[in-house]
């Protein structure tokens, strides 16, 4: 491996490292240590070679953190189908009290202030209210635009506006966000959700494999790679029987109608453990097919000399 590799390599072994979950699980770490009188605690906070962290089950993030998907589904002649629901907006409402809307991502390139270009906009009107949002039954200070905006995507998002499978049992959780019982409410209707859809798709990003051998470990990006034989064990959406025949379990579609509102927790085990990382451009191994106003033979002899080039380098 080159030096530039090893490089590349740390640098996203620390990102992974201090990924959201991670640090919340170095925070839980460092707690623990502390309350054992372990002398350097804090290192496990800061340094990206400190691991203790690791035996953290991760299931224990979420009394802090509730990550989710977006996910729809239909039925298209005697076909069911799924897809998940891309949203590119970027929002953030704080304590129904502030709302950050703009272009950041949560992540160093758009936070640090020297990487991409960023723009946003933080809405703090002054139409302040006071509302139970914790259950406590104590009244906090709200802000109204923060707190209507917040309620009008999450009815959207329980699929309670436009009357989609709502799951009206989550009318709580959009009275007071801050409930312990309402988020774990959340999570239990995502719960539902992501079953209902892995017991219907066997090729949609999940937690677990469902292939042969494979389903003690986690699940691959290939879903329907079967390690054991070393080839796969049904077609992928970029095989052409993919689409020829229905791409879904009979019995487990059936209970589609199940699913309550959009919101699917997210698959935070896909893929966990397996590098993806090709270590160089994917056009350097994609073969693009003839498209519009492209000369097909031409097309197909560059094809064949890009795959010719790549054998002689092979074989080098």
């Amino acid at each position: 491996m080159s030096a530039a590799s090893h490089k590349l390599s740390g640098l996203l072994y620390d990102e992974v490292s201090f990924s959201l979950l991670n640090r919340v699980r170095r925070f839980l770490k460092a707690k623990e240590l502390r309350d054992g009188k372990v002398q350097d605690w804090n290192k496990v906070l800061s340094d990206p070679h400190d691991t203790r962290y690791e035996d953290v089950d991760i299931e224990k993030c979420r009394e802090y953190v509730t990550l989710l998907n977006l996910r729809n589904w239909t039925k298209l002649g005697e076909r069911y189908v799924t897809e998940q629901i891309y949203v590119h907006t970027k929002m953030m409402i704080v304590d129904d009290l502030f709302a950050l809307v703009g272009s950041a991502n949560i992540n160093d390139r758009s936070l640090l202030g020297s990487r991409d270009s960023e723009i946003a906009v933080l809405v703090a009107d002054s139409a302040m209210e006071k509302h139970n949002i914790d259950g406590s039954g104590h009244v906090k200070v709200t802000r109204k635009f923060a707190r209507n905006l917040r309620q009008e995507v999450w009815k959207k998002l329980f699929g309670i506006t436009g009357n989609v499978r709502p799951a009206h049992q989550l009318m709580g959780a959009i009275d007071q966000p801050a409930n312990p019982a309402n988020w774990k409410a959340i999570q239990k209707v995502a719960d539902a959700n992501r079953d209902l859809y892995e017991a219907a798709f066997d090729f949609i990003p999940r937690g677990k494999s469902t292939i042969g051998q494979n389903k003690s470990q986690f699940a691959s990006i290939w879903p329907r790679w079967d390690k054991a034989s070393n080839k796969l064990a049904g077609p992928m959406p970029f095989n052409d029987e993919f689409w020829a025949t229905p791409q879904h379990d009979g019995d487990g579609a059936q209970q589609l109608t199940a699913v309550k509102g959009f919101i699917v927790s997210l698959p935070i085990d896909w893929t966990r453990n397996e590098n993806n990382n090709l270590g160089f451009a994917t056009s350097l191994v994609a073969e693009n097919m003839p498209g519009n106003g492209v000369d097909a033979a031409e097309d197909e002899s560059t094809i064949a000399m890009n795959s010719d080039a790549r054998a002689k380098g092979d074989n080098a």
